[in-house]
């Protein structure tokens, strides 16, 4: 399953395997890994949601939603 998040200055999302993956499928990585933010809390869930997705994560997962 794929998990959707965004770095605390990040203007989209990018899609990572796991949660608690520090590399996304772009291959944009953070460490610590959970540096990542998207569920925290509810803030984090609707920022997450509203944010556009990597199109370079997209390629790379096959454009699944």
């Amino acid at each position: 399953m794929t998990e959707w998040r965004y770095l605390p200055r990040g203007s989209v999302k990018h899609a990572l395997a796991r949660a608690d993956d520090a590399e996304a499928a772009c291959g944009i990585y953070t460490l610590p890994a959970s540096d990542w933010r998207g569920t925290g809390n509810q803030r984090e869930y609707e920022t997450a949601e509203s944010l556009r997705p990597c199109m370079r994560c997209l390629r790379k997962i096959g454009r699944q939603l």
